[in-house]
């Protein structure tokens, strides 16, 4: 629980992490497996469309947790980076500070489409 080692405690919880990924895995390939058993064929052709409903939802939770964790852990691993060296000896921080405003542009411009997609959808 208490490590000096900041970069190391952030790949320890990276492992827990694994954990949930390779569930969602688990369950996608088990819920598959019932939807084909149900279906009474032996061969599912077509990929991510030809799964199952609930199959569908545990492959795409999975990816959805995926992307967001590695999202997530390349900025915390960013930050390590900049406290562990030292805020001014890293001088692409200073390049980044520049385009700030494109990140948060592109921020707005996602979370816009969205809610977008989310009012279309329901």
């Amino acid at each position: 629980l208490f490590s000096i080692n900041l970069k190391r405690t952030l790949a320890c919880s990276s492992m827990s992490q694994i954990g949930f990924i390779l569930t969602g895995v688990g369950m996608t390939v088990l819920l598959t497996a019932q939807s084909v058993g149900e279906a009474g064929t032996e061969a599912v052709t077509g990929g991510f469309a030809s799964l199952g409903h609930h199959a569908a939802m545990a492959m795409s939770g999975t990816m959805l947790h995926m992307v967001n964790h590695s999202m997530l852990k390349l900025c915390l691993f960013c930050a390590a980076g900049v406290v562990v060296m030292g805020f001014e000896r890293i001088s692409f921080v200073w390049y980044l500070k520049n385009i700030t405003w494109i990140a948060c542009v592109g921020y707005f411009a996602g979370m816009f489409a969205y809610w977008l997609q989310r009012l279309i959808m329901f």
